[in-house]
């Protein structure tokens, strides 16, 4: 699929390929503009127009909700599938998906780019330096009660009790544990009494054995950290990709609604030449059980199992993408590269 002008290239990730036509050098065209027909705006260096209403309004662009998807393809393919651990303050530090949501304590009194310089970076940057966390996405939404709250998956098993610690240190930076200490022994100044509309605890029992545990410690350790279990997920890819660019609850989020670590940022997956016995597997690809493909002019793209990507069944693509995760993810190797 080669001519004098350009080539079709693919690029690989678990889940996905994407094969599309790649002109061998681009026209550029100049334009020579008259100094009397430049706007105002552009001399008076003001915003140009495409960016006056730039704002996200809590939703994804079609470009950033691809980008998201394909680090949450390339980060759940290198590193380990969860297991089940046993004495999990000892295995904290070890290579293992994990996923969890980190909420405020109390109401929210600080902006959503506060919170998140003040709070989240140094948070990350702290289980970077102490637990070996290499790469990681996170994603920022509201909750119904108009609090921010934040979903991270990362590449570590962390300990719950490590994170709730960790995670309340830092947002008593501003104040929040404190407030939720006073509020809640204003709530309980008589004793213990039913709270409505606590999901979390939502029968008396629960009420009652949350309370003991919060009295005991003087209310300064709010659980406001709640780890998602991975283990019997079927769909790794699918329930993160769903679960990170869902809707916010109520309300827009200021500033950016996701991030991820330096080494994802410019991660794609395997590229190469869509030509030979390689074109050959793309076209088996396409017509395997649960394959779907959407064409456009210049390029199409192929979703399948990610099962499917063994050396088996496409030796050339499995060992072109395997290369290429080894070449750039080397910490997590020789962990199976194909775990969904």
């Amino acid at each position: 699929m080669e001519n004098d002008h350009g080539a079709y290239c693919y690029t690989l990730r678990p889940g996905e390929c994407t094969v599309s036509y790649q002109p061998f050098s681009r026209r550029s065209k100049v334009t020579v503009m008259d100094p009397d027909q430049l706007s105002t705006d552009y001399m008076d260096n003001k915003r140009p127009i495409q960016f006056e209403n730039n704002a996200h309004k809590d939703k994804f662009s079609i470009a950033s909700a691809r980008k998201m998807k394909q680090r949450i393809q390339i980060l759940t393919a290198v590193v380990p599938k969860p297991k089940y651990f046993k004495g999990p303050l000892q295995m904290t530090g070890r290579l293992c998906l994990a996923f969890a949501t980190f909420t405020l304590a109390s109401s929210q009194v600080h902006s959503d780019q506060l919170i998140k310089h003040e709070i989240l970076n140094p948070f990350l940057k702290c289980v970077q330096r102490r637990y070996g966390i290499i790469s990681y996405i996170w994603r920022a939404e509201k909750q119904a009660n108009g609090n921010l709250h934040l979903h991270i998956i990362w590449d570590r098993y962390i300990a719950w009790a490590i994170l709730v610690k960790t995670w309340n240190y830092f947002q008593n930076k501003l104040g929040y544990v404190d407030r939720y200490s006073i509020n809640q022994k204003e709530f309980y100044k008589n004793g213990f009494r039913l709270r409505s509309g606590w999901s979390n605890c939502n029968t008396a029992e629960k009420q009652k054995i949350a309370y003991l545990k919060g009295k005991a410690c003087g209310w300064c350790s709010p659980p406001s950290v709640n780890v998602q279990s991975l283990k019997t997920v079927i769909s790794i890819i699918s329930y993160l990709t769903k679960y990170m660019m869902k809707p916010s609850d109520a309300g827009s989020v200021s500033g950016r609604l996701w991030g991820c670590s330096s080494n994802l940022v410019n991660a794609k997956g395997s590229q190469g030449f869509a030509e030979g016995s390689v074109a050959d597997e793309l076209s088996t690809l396409e017509k395997m059980s649960g394959s779907t493909v959407y064409k456009g002019d210049y390029y199409y793209v192929i979703h399948f199992n990610p099962k499917l990507l063994t050396p088996g069944l496409f030796p050339l693509l499995a060992s072109d993408w395997l290369s290429w995760a080894v070449a750039h993810f080397p910490i997590y190797f020789p962990p199976d590269l194909i775990n969904t």
